[in-house]
């Protein structure tokens, strides 16, 4: 992968931050409003163009805005993602607390609500598997409420997914190094669906995949299934 300039970095960070908050285009007038840059908006218009050459960024049709592609997504994960940052106090509490609640499903009913849990704080879905044979899913709304995912073919390839799930799990579990840390599947690294990323993890029991667009929270879903694992260590 191409190293980038400290400049380049900077605008980098600031198109895939504000894609991923607004999921729309970010033009070059927002970042000389917002990162607060000592450049002109001519200087910002021809990095852009650059990082757009370099394939970092892309441009719709319908807009002069510029949104991140996969590579883009793969230099924040490994520039800007900060691994030893702990999930905030609040969603430790607040899964800390779904953990506590018993079921009559023992631990499978506890992991469930934890995996409900994870998917509401994370606003994606949640793939996990509970045993060898045994497979759950949550939070597919959250994924039909999101822009990326409001065309019918979309939907389609969610519910093959669904009605696949067993598969799917294998193909996840196949594609995570047996190395205890969290594996990021972005796009056309998935092989789940090209158009999503995931987050990948081993527990006690089996793999749970967070799964949602390429746009999403990289930080805050890795703080969260960090977090997740440490918990469900104790269940």
């Amino acid at each position: 992968m191409e190293t980038l300039s400290e400049r380049k970095q900077a605008l980098l960070q600031g198109i895939i931050t504000e894609y991923v908050y607004s999921a729309k285009p970010v033009a070059s007038a927002w970042l000389v409003e917002k990162l607060g840059l000592d450049l002109s908006p001519a200087t910002i218009r021809n990095e852009m163009k650059e990082l757009e050459e370099q394939g970092f960024i892309t441009h719709p049709h319908t807009s002069a805005g510029r949104i991140p592609t996969e590579i883009g997504y793969r230099f924040y994960i490994e520039h800007f993602l900060q691994p030893k940052a702990d999930l905030d106090e609040a969603s430790q509490a607040e899964l800390k607390q779904v953990s506590t609640v018993v079921t009559d499903q023992g631990q499978e009913g506890v992991i469930k609500n934890v995996m409900k849990g994870v998917a509401t704080k994370a606003n994606e879905a949640i793939l996990v598997s509970l045993n060898r044979n045994s497979f759950y899913y949550t939070g597919i709304t959250h994924l039909f409420r999101k822009p990326e995912f409001q065309q019918v073919s979309e939907v389609m390839i969610f519910s093959e997914l669904i009605d696949h799930l067993d598969e799917v799990m294998m193909k996840l579990h196949s594609a995570e190094p047996d190395d205890g840390d969290i594996t990021f599947l972005i796009g056309s690294d998935n092989p789940v669906s090209q158009y999503c990323s995931a987050l990948v993890m081993q527990y006690p029991l089996g793999t749970i995949a967070l799964l949602g667009p390429m746009r999403m929270n990289y930080q805050y879903n890795y703080e969260l299934l960090k977090y997740t694992k440490s918990l469900l260590r104790s269940v």
